[in-house]
């Protein structure tokens, strides 16, 4: 309870004052949190960092678990039992990490049980998930990348959704890859998020204007099964639920996942201690919340 005790919100308001007092930020020769010059990333990049991890392919995808049968408040209660649940372990993460000092799920693993095995586990369990992160990704990124370079070099291989995914894949995702200082992506993650809200906008815009209701003139394009569900009076359903609900969840279970990557946002954050990952970790799945809400109302 210590912890929550003195947390102090204003902290956030540090973040103008820390990037004009260290331009290295951006371009410090130092590139991992391990060398003992790393003067650590704001508590703002970092929060935005985080965001921009959460914020990706679960959030687009989880309209087709609202229009599968579930009441848009329905939806938003099942999205904030899974925010305060995620935000918890998330955070939760980063005390364990201060506690034992280690800076890898194996390690955590290996310091609080007797012998290796839980560590292995966590591993293999890290990797397993990160694998099927990047093919729910490679999904996105081929299918909106051939969209977007078939005007350019069409009737070729780079505009076929294959690709266009090892396009994306050289010369986009592959120098991400290669940073290992994370506040260099903090900008792209602003953009990134800007992108997302740009969406989400878009999407409140077309059902405000009757697009895909009953009717409209884009009704009929929408895929089976996906439409968005109306009740007998022509407004959407609220609070129904059904089988098809569990898509949903599974999506959910997606939505608000970065813990892959918390002991380095914990390690990498400027004067951490818990309650200052604290405070990042909620700003950053608040922030990952509200596209998530209003594209749900």
């Amino acid at each position: 309870m210590e912890n929550f005790r003195f947390l102090d919100f204003s902290e956030l308001s540090e973040t103008v004052s820390e990037v004009s007092e260290d331009d290295s930020i951006f371009d410090s020769d130092v590139e991992t949190s391990d060398d003992e010059k790393f003067a650590g990333i704001p508590l703002w990049q970092t929060a935005f960092n985080i965001a921009k991890t959460i914020i990706g392919e679960g959030l687009l995808s989880l309209p087709a678990g609202l229009a599968a049968g579930t009441g848009i408040y329905s939806g938003v209660i099942i999205a904030l039992v899974f925010y305060v649940v995620m935000t918890y372990t998330f955070w939760t993460l980063g005390r364990l990490c201060e506690t034992t000092g280690e800076k890898t799920h194996r390690g955590m693993g290996d310091k609080v049980t007797e012998g290796v095995f839980f560590g292995n586990v966590m591993a293999v369990t890290n990797l397993a998930q990160t694998l099927s992160c990047c093919v729910a990704y490679a999904l996105v990124i081929g299918r909106n990348a051939e969209d977007v370079l078939a005007p350019f070099v069409s009737n070729s291989w780079l505009s076929s959704r294959r690709g266009s995914w090892v396009t994306i894949l050289i010369f986009v995702l592959l120098p991400l890859c290669l940073l290992r200082d994370l506040s260099k992506l903090a900008w792209a993650s602003l953009l990134g998020l800007l992108c997302e809200v740009g969406v989400v906008c878009f999407m409140i815009w077309r059902f405000m204007d009757g697009s895909y209701s009953p009717g409209g003139r884009f009704y009929e394009s929408q895929t089976a099964g996906l439409q968005v569900a109306w009740d007998e009076t022509g407004d959407p359903e609220t609070w129904s639920l059904s089988p098809a609900t569990l898509t949903l969840v599974c999506s959910m279970s997606s939505a608000f996942l970065a813990h892959y990557n918390a002991p380095k946002f914990y390690h990498q954050l400027r004067d951490r201690d818990s309650r200052r990952f604290l405070l990042a970790t909620t700003a950053s799945f608040t922030l990952a919340l509200v596209p998530l809400r209003v594209e749900y109302v």
